[in-house]
């Protein structure tokens, strides 16, 4: 378990190098989402992280 020190810097790293973004879907959709996820074995964040990265791979002529 992390301790304090090691959050406050993961918070303070995340901060400056992270957002967050995010879109409305029915509540029935976002349920039915995270389900399919779990059943898959992945989260609904490496599944958007995956979408984004191959959008990004088609669209975009730099990619980190």
């Amino acid at each position: 378990m992390p301790s304090d020190r090691q959050k406050e810097h993961r918070n303070k790293w995340d901060a400056a190098h992270m957002t967050v973004l995010g879109c409305k879907v029915r509540k029935e959709r976002a349920d039915e989402f995270k389900a399919a996820c779990k059943e898959a074995g992945t989260t609904p964040n490496a599944v958007f992280s995956e979408a984004i990265t191959a959008f990004l791979e088609k669209h975009s002529k730099t990619i980190d």
